[in-house]
């Protein structure tokens, strides 16, 4: 036994030397630069209130005429890899590279003033997801001037970073193994807890210590966060849309709750190819029959394409975590959040008018 321990030791330790170098060299797909007339600025605040006595990290991109360094992508890569090495089953040792991922944005930059016609833009991760886990779709946003927010759902997220350092890692016990008697009321109070972040966030918008941001938000979120996101916009007055990627509502009817019975809001839905025909889709598709909006699925995409991890290492394909092109989804998402932003810009035309 303890030769076979020894053994194992050494191999771990090869391994753990080879990665320091193997990733290095492994190819990242670059972050797209955006397209707006703007450069883009970033920054994380801590939102507190009688919900987050202990804070809420939120990051914020916006437009900015500063042209500084990159900023980069993970607040902490190191911590990130740890939790994404854990959660997936992925060397830690192979993922020490993420501490030099860059995205486009520049850090602390001072902002632009913006139009107030403008809608803030909130973005919501997943289960395991990470505040930055929508940077691509968040800096060309910025780029064509909106306010865009994203928290880290602590206790949710992979590794929630606070200003001073700190890391939570995410909490197995929010979300028990399927099957066990309390796997759905936990989904549902799951869902519930990030629903509470984003009344956090949208209760924040217009204070002295974010950006200047439109009254009117349109939310998007994937999974998890899809839900909560559909949770917010219809209770919320400053939400106007909503676009969920697959957004994972069955929680909602499966745990004594329902599903909104008037959203109000613009909607668009869209649904990876892995997720089309699963038991989520026994609430997802009457409720998007309800909104009068189709469910579009992604020809051969997975529900983890909705995030940028598959621009973070290629590991992360061949872990079959990702199975498209990041870019698949990167531009359905805007697609979609452009004609909701479409759809605002009509209906106030419309009112203006009328």
């Amino acid at each position: 036994m303890n030769g076979t321990l020894l053994t194992g030791g050494l191999a771990a330790g090869g391994i753990a030397a080879a990665g320091l170098g193997i990733s290095r060299l492994l190819p990242l797909r670059p972050l797209p630069a955006p397209t707006g007339p703007h450069r883009v600025g970033t920054r994380t605040v801590v939102l507190d209130d009688d919900r987050h006595p202990d804070g809420l990290p939120v990051q914020v991109w916006y437009p900015t005429a500063d042209a500084g360094s990159a900023a980069p992508l993970l607040a902490d890569g190191d911590a990130f890899g740890r939790g994404l090495a854990a959660s997936y089953g992925i060397p830690a040792a192979l993922l020490t590279h993420l501490r030099w991922v860059r995205g486009t944005a520049v850090a602390d930059a001072p902002p632009l003033d913006v139009s107030a016609d403008l809608p803030t833009v909130v973005l919501v991760h997943g289960w395991k997801g990470f505040r930055t886990a929508h940077s691509d779709v968040a800096e060309q946003l910025a780029s064509q001037g909106h306010v865009v927010l994203a928290a880290d759902h602590v206790g949710g997220s992979l590794a929630a970073v606070h200003p001073d350092g700190s890391v939570q890692p995410i909490d197995p016990s929010l979300l028990p193994p399927e099957g066990t008697p309390d796997y759905w009321p936990s989904a549902r109070r799951l869902v519930e807890r990030y629903a509470s972040d984003l009344y956090t966030v949208l209760d924040a918008l217009g204070k002295p210590h974010l950006p200047q941001a439109g009254p009117r938000t349109v939310l998007i979120g994937h999974s998890t966060g899809g839900a909560a996101a559909l949770l917010a916009a219809e209770s919320h007055a400053r939400a106007v849309g909503w676009v969920g990627l697959d957004p994972w509502v069955r929680p909602i009817a499966m745990a004594g709750g329902s599903l909104p019975s008037s959203l109000g809001v613009a909607a668009r839905i869209l649904r990876s190819a892995e997720w089309a025909g699963n038991a989520n889709d026994d609430v997802l598709v009457p409720l998007a029959a309800h909104l009068d909006q189709p469910v579009r699925t992604l020809p051969g995409t997975g529900h983890v394409d909705f995030t940028l991890l598959g621009r973070l290492s290629p590991l992360v394909r061949r872990a079959g975590l990702t199975k498209a092109d990041p870019d698949v989804t990167r531009r359905a998402t805007l697609s979609a959040a452009e004609e909701v932003l479409a759809d605002l810009s009509h209906t106030a035309g419309t009112a203006a008018t009328g």
